[in-house]
């Protein structure tokens, strides 16, 4: 596994060379993997920043924890967009990799800052993917699932009827 400083440094290359696109993904690759280091969010929110993309970027500069002059608009900007957000609405505003991490692995200024937005610490572990769902999507699910067992099952009916009958037309 690649250290956090080989990541950055790849980014910085890649953008160095003027191909921020692949620095984001190196990036967003490396969040998604699993990588929810402070270095890897706030690299990743300042990159989305010069791309232009301020209230994505104010989510990472926010989650990152370092509060600098020129993070605060961007971090106002993500802040603002979900201020009625509350406790699980505003968890699933965050990326699912960073979920999966234990709370007390964020800086303990980002844990005051969640708590405001009613985040608590159940809201983060591996198990938080299941639980961060809520139970409409999950109904939704269910009902899609048992709608498509029922067009296959009535599908196979119609394939045997059809047969039997162009059967009984030939041979009968």
């Amino acid at each position: 596994m690649k250290s956090t400083e080989q990541i950055i440094a790849r980014a910085t290359a890649e953008t160095d060379a003027g191909r921020m696109w692949r620095a984001k993904e190196i990036l967003r690759g490396a969040i998604g993997g699993g990588r929810a280091e402070p270095s890897i969010l706030e690299a990743y929110g300042r990159l989305l920043d010069a791309l232009g993309d301020r209230v994505e970027a104010g989510k990472y500069l926010f989650l990152c924890g370092v509060r600098t002059p020129a993070y605060t608009e961007p971090i106002l900007l993500f802040t603002r967009r979900n201020r009625k957000r509350h406790g699980a609405a505003f968890a699933a505003e965050l990326p699912a990799a960073l979920r999966r991490h234990p709370f007390a692995s964020l800086p303990d200024n980002v844990q005051e800052d969640l708590r405001a937005f009613g985040v608590g610490s159940e809201m983060f572990d591996r198990r938080t993917a299941a639980r961060a769902t809520p139970w409409p999507d999950r109904m939704a699910t269910v009902g899609m699932v048992i709608v498509l067992l029922l067009l296959g099952f009535t599908f196979a009916v119609g394939v045997i009827v059809v047969t039997s009958w162009l059967w009984n037309a030939v041979v009968g």
